[in-house]
């Protein structure tokens, strides 16, 4: 059985490879495949901060406006967009394309989200196809296909190994064919098969579970491997990932507005702006005139000693600052104690000992009782366990009805099934 499972597989990939050297024989050489050590962003809730200064940004296919990628193409980055080629989301805009057959269990921790039955490829393509396409029509230079482990989970089909190579090696040729880019998004177990045929990796929390030698035959290929973790410190991995050559990043679970580069350092920002205009750009007249850089002179200063005693400049408070810097309450000249925090309580950055500010937030935006300034918690849900767009963590309004309009029973504000 092991022998004609992998002969199954090997035919599957071979299959593949022909794609794959065919498009490079018929001029899609211009696909992105990053090298190690790409620097990169990844946002994927919230208004998308273009103004990072990365080789790369991962961002939503469906959320992103148009304006936002054309900016960031503006100024010669990659865009990467980002869909969900594993499950259903019934909030997305083509939610209504999917077949109900091949809709399956929900995904835990991920309201609204269910499981697909990936080994019916026939029944995915047409909207994978388009979803494909909106990315090229977009301008997106690759796409991250999310949730593509689906037959290690309980998804409430009988998917197999082979079933996730099948829709893989799918998803890779109808990408390539496009010119777009694609990368291996986790699914550690299934690297070695399937490197040869992506362009890069992008992987959550391998450091915290310990897996990340996984991901190796990418870097060995000259491929990147981008990823983040959630949960440990950056001093915890990033000696590693600069070793594996990985480009690492640490975010909240939400995907927000956290700046990259954890392991290298904050990103600098682009802080000029290139506004086009039709004035013609005008090039100085050469000239013969020298341009003097210094004047050189014989002239020497010499400094000559004297007996006179050096006076300090008189202060307002000569007498209140001890030898270190700290008055008699112990605080230095900008109010500081030794601790760092000021005369009410706050350190530098506004935070008092217990890590809120003055408003009662902590650094990360949420209050002692798990909600950020909007009245919404970590996983986006406000106290009455509703998200911003009005929906319970399983998808439903405040009247029992799902996005498309129905509830637990099939039926609509109208109608029951």
């Amino acid at each position: 059985m092991k022998q004609s499972l992998s002969v199954f597989i090997i035919l599957v990939l071979s299959s593949l490879a022909v794609v794959v050297l065919a498009q490079s024989t018929n001029g899609s050489e211009g696909i992105w495949q990053p090298p190690p050590g790409t620097t990169w962003q990844w946002q994927l809730s919230g208004a998308v901060d273009t103004r990072y200064d990365v080789d790369m940004y991962d961002i939503d296919l469906f959320d992103t406006p148009q304006s936002t990628i054309d900016t960031l193409r503006a100024r010669g980055v990659i865009v990467i967009c980002y869909f969900s080629a594993g499950s259903y989301e019934n909030w997305r805009p083509d939610a209504g394309q999917f077949p109900a057959h091949i809709i399956g269990n929900k995904l835990d921790g991920w309201a609204g989200e269910r499981w697909l039955n990936i080994a019916d490829v026939s029944a995915l393509a047409d909207v994978m196809q388009a979803r494909l396409e909106l990315a090229v029509a977009k301008g997106c230079d690759g796409v991250e296909p999310d949730n593509v482990d689906g037959y290690t989970n309980n998804t409430g089909f009988s998917l197999t190994y082979v079933d996730q190579i099948r829709y893989a090696a799918w998803m890779v040729e109808q990408a390539h064919t496009l010119g777009l880019s694609i990368g291996l998004k986790n699914n550690l177990d299934q690297v070695v098969d399937l490197e040869p045929f992506y362009d890069w990796a992008l992987n959550e929390q391998c450091f915290q579970y310990e897996e990340c030698e996984l991901l190796l035959p990418f870097v060995q290929s000259g491929k990147a491997v981008f990823g983040v973790e959630y949960e440990l410190k950056p001093n915890k991995y990033c000696n590693m990932a600069i070793s594996y050559e990985f480009s690492w990043l640490h975010k909240t679970y939400d995907l927000g507005n956290e700046a990259p580069g954890s392991c290298a350092g904050d990103a600098p920002t682009i802080t000029a702006t290139l506004v086009p205009t039709n004035e013609p750009v005008f090039t100085p007249e050469p000239t013969n005139v020298p341009v003097i850089t210094s004047v050189p002179t014989n002239v020497s200063v010499t400094i000559v000693p004297t007996n006179e005693p050096v006076t300090p400049e008189p202060t307002d408070d000569p007498d209140e600052y001890d030898s270190e810097g700290y008055d008699d309450d112990g605080y230095d000249r900008k109010g500081y104690d030794k601790k760092g925090y000021d005369r009410d309580g706050y350190d530098r950055k506004g935070y008092d000992k217990q890590g809120y500010d003055e408003d009662g937030y902590d650094r990360k935006g949420y209050d002692s009782e798990g909600y950020d300034r909007s009245g919404y918690d970590d996983e986006g849900y406000d106290e009455k366990g509703y998200d911003r767009k009005g929906y319970d963590r399983d998808g439903y309004d405040k009247k029992g009805y799902d996005r498309q309009g129905y509830d637990e029973d099939g039926c609509t504000k109208d109608s029951c099934d």
